[in-house]
């Protein structure tokens, strides 16, 4: 289900559920951030753990 919302700079966005199918973009996004934000954000910066991180944010449940 994709839902439009209007951001404060009257920027209309599409949000939708995340799906399997986003697991390398999420992976990508996350490593791309700095150390220390990612640290952070998340509390570790191991790869593993992000792995883990992402598949639970795109499971069904």
């Amino acid at each position: 289900m994709t839902t439009s919302a209007l951001l404060a700079d009257g920027t209309v966005v599409q949000v939708r559920e995340l799906g399997p199918e986003d697991v390398e973009a999420l992976l990508d996004l996350h490593r791309s951030l700095p150390v220390e934000d990612r640290y952070l954000r998340f509390f570790s910066t191991s790869p593993r753990q992000l792995e883990d991180f992402v598949e639970r944010m795109v499971s069904p449940d």
